[in-house]
């Protein structure tokens, strides 16, 4: 099938500076128009994380409310986040865990804290590389989970998660320029 196979580059300009919820407004005409996009938003239960307080409580401090920076997010670390809320930081581990992590921490508030782990990929392993005759090289620092709960009091909890999706009803290839 087309969908599966085809791809397409779309360049689009604003006719003035526009807002992220404008532009995609914008970008659901555009897709609408040329791709003849019929689609709609259901509730689906999918396997997740829920983001919850460890018993060694939280380890993030007030953050300043005028920065408001949610922090960059780099392969193993979150940089430093001014003032995020927990469900920014949520947020931000279904962007690394490729899940999807809701906030259940009860936290209100905003938080500067800075996340650092090693990557699944980069966790000591116990195989033996045998083209090679040697174990492979891996660090040994935190995973995501121990690293949340060391340095920001916090865990993830797996769960079945009530998540909003978006299921496409049709689509056409697009029209031309």
């Amino acid at each position: 099938m087309w969908i599966d196979k085809d791809r397409y580059y779309i360049a689009a300009k604003a006719t003035s500076p526009a807002g992220g919820h404008e532009l995609m407004q914008m970008l659901r005409a555009l897709l609408a128009d040329r791709f003849k996009l019929v689609f709609h938003r259901e509730q689906r239960t999918l396997s997740g994380y829920r983001l919850v307080l460890a018993k060694s409580g939280l380890k993030a401090t007030s953050g300043a409310t005028d920065s408001g920076s949610a922090g960059h997010l780099q392969r193993g670390r979150v940089d430093t986040c001014s003032a995020c809320t927990m469900a920014q930081l949520a947020v931000k581990l279904a962007e690394v865990l490729k899940q999807p992590v809701v906030d259940a921490t009860g936290v209100a508030g905003e938080f500067d804290f800075k996340l650092e782990w090693t990557p699944d990929d980069m966790q000591p392993k116990s195989s033996f590389d045998q083209r090679a005759g040697n174990l492979w090289e891996y660090s040994d620092g935190p995973s995501i989970f121990v690293a949340l709960q060391q340095q920001l009091g916090l865990k993830l909890e797996s769960a079945k998660l009530p998540i909003d999706v978006l299921v496409i009803d049709s689509a056409e290839k697009p029209s031309e320029n």
